[in-house]
């Protein structure tokens, strides 16, 4: 995989379970690009499967360092063949990675565990470089 310029991450937190309430944030959209900006949409579960309501919009500048950071964390853990659990009782993520040419990658998994690395988990790299403590990236896990 070559120089990672934007990530996309559309985590979705529905589950075989108890329906969500009309009010439950449900999906979170993230992008990040290779200059620091960074775009999140949040939706709540609203009327139910494709009718998710928008709730909030937000977009943040964080440091170049930053953002560097995070996507060669995100580079060590795609470009190994790393084998993802699946589950069918847990949310799941969708990721594309636009390289420096726009190529893209793709890859998608549980809302279980998080992605290790050998600077950390990316789900707390994510949150850590974003200064967003509640994304729900790749673990679910947002507190």
């Amino acid at each position: 995989m070559d120089m990672i310029t934007k990530l996309q991450l559309k985590s979705e937190n529905v589950c075989y379970g108890p329906c969500p309430k009309p009010e439950d944030e449900v999906e979170q959209r993230l992008t990040i690009t290779e200059d620091g900006r960074v775009w999140l949409s949040r939706y709540r579960f609203g009327k139910g499967f494709g009718e998710f309501e928008l709730v909030g919009k937000r977009q943040i500048k964080i440091p170049e360092e930053r953002a560097e950071a995070l996507f060669d964390a995100v580079g060590e853990y795609f470009s190994k063949e790393n084998r993802i659990k699946y589950a069918t009782d847990v949310g799941t993520w969708k990721l594309t990675l636009t390289d420096f040419l726009g190529k893209k990658y793709r890859a998608e998994g549980p809302l279980l565990d998080d992605l290790m690395t050998s600077k950390g988990g990316l789900s707390e790299l994510m949150r850590a470089c974003t200064g967003i403590p509640d994304l729900l990236a790749f673990d679910g896990n947002i507190g």
